[in-house]
This record gives structure tokens, C-alpha cells and sequence, in this order.
């Protein structure tokens, strides 16, 4: 993992989005074992909203 971001809305923590070469890991402030790992690709059509 080469960064790890928390990621805050009106105050309470929302997630955290774990950067690494391979893709980024996006986390719920509820995930209890794993967050969500996404490809670059996969994560860029996401953002695009494809």
C-alpha cells in the first residue's frame, strides 16, 4: 500500500482510500474485514460514472 487517505463528511469519518500501484481499495467507516479493490480501470469508469 503506498497511501492511505481518510475521507470525511460534515465531521464524521465517511471511508478511507488506500492507494497502491495495483488499484485503489476503497473502505466504508463500516467495513469490518475488507473494503471494496478496484483496477485502475475499474476505478477511472467509476469516476466517469460508466
Amino acid at each position: 500500500m503506498d497511501a492511505v487517505y481518510e475521507v470525511y463528511a460534515d465531521g464524521e469519518k465517511f471511508g478511507e482510500l488506500r492507494i497502491s500501484r495495483g488499484g485503489v481499495d476503497w473502505w466504508p467507516r463500516d467495513a469490518k474485514r475488507h473494503g471494496e479493490l478496484l483496477t485502475w480501470e475499474q476505478f477511472a469508469a467509476r469516476m466517469e460514472g460508466s
